[in-house]
């Protein structure tokens, strides 16, 4: 059986890694420079050989959208054009805005406008139970990737359990509501050689009926069964790549939750700063 570390270093799939890492780095600084400017502008001058417009105009325009793409990456905002930038300096430096707070909440501060717009509940609500959900499909399939038992299921019930060579287990603790097992319970094929007939205690405890346990039973000793368990197994360990891109969106939502929750800190800050600015002039 080929183990994951050897298919990991294939080098075919090094290759494949390293391009998708290249594409995510690039969506990611196009994502937060908020436009592709100055990427294609470099991408078009390796190709070309000329790095500058020959109109001073368009070379400006060049420049300035430089700037706003370089502004947006450093300060993590969203500004459109050099007036907004302008404007914005003008006002946190008036005010005595933290730029920090303001970058940590970005996607909720309107740099037109000045303002911070703070979600909604339902918003808040999707988000965490998008989040728990993701949380529980990534240690689902992760657990499923790194056993070294294969989870089959009976279709008779769609009873589902762990089994190898050396054991059948449970996959499910008993305390959740929607498992048939009482206890949590194994079976080895010791068990199965000096108890041929399973006693009412373990189809009680397993939720099993005679058969199922018989099937199992027969599995350890089964070349073809033992033969369809390894496979099984490895294939189960390609959902551990499954896993790592719910993980990543598990980090998006996080991040995407945190900043939601970092835009009431930002709102509380500007009325702050707002207030005492005002508070100081009026005297």
């Amino acid at each position: 059986m080929e183990s994951l570390t050897s298919w990991i270093l294939n080098s075919q799939l090094k290759t494949i890694i390293s391009i998708i890492l290249i594409i995510l780095f690039i969506y990611y600084i196009y994502h937060r420079a908020g436009s592709g400017y100055s990427l294609f502008s470099r991408i078009w001058n390796l190709i070309s050989g000329e790095k500058n417009f020959n109109h001073s105009d368009l070379q400006s325009l060049v420049h300035d959208r430089n700037d706003i793409e370089r502004y947006n990456v450093v300060f993590n905002g969203r500004a459109t054009s050099i007036k907004q930038i302008k404007k914005f300096k003008i006002w946190y430096e008036k005010y005595d805005i933290s730029l920090k707070e303001i970058s940590n909440a970005k996607g909720w501060f309107d740099i037109d406008r000045l303002k911070i717009t703070t979600p909604t509940w339902p918003v808040h609500l999707c988000i965490l139970s998008l989040s728990v959900s993701t949380l529980i499909l990534t240690l689902f399939f992760t657990t499923l990737g790194v056993r070294n038992s294969a989870a089959l299921t009976f279709k008779s019930d769609n009873s589902t359990f762990w089994i190898d060579s050396h054991s059948a287990k449970n996959i499910f603790p008993h305390y959740l509501p929607f498992t048939k097992n009482s206890l949590n319970w194994e079976i080895t094929p010791e068990q199965c050689s000096k108890f041929p007939e399973p006693t009412v205690k373990f189809k009680s405890a397993s939720g099993m009926n005679d058969e199922q346990i018989k099937i199992i039973c027969a599995s350890f000793t089964s070349a073809k069964q033992q033969l369809f368990i390894k496979e099984t197994i490895r294939k189960q360990k390609y959902l551990l790549f499954f896993a790592a891109g719910l993980l990543l969106f598990l980090i998006f939502l996080i991040v995407k939750l945190s900043r939601m929750l970092s835009s009431y800190d930002a709102r509380n800050m500007i009325r702050r700063k707002v207030h005492e600015y005002m508070t100081q002039h009026s005297l």
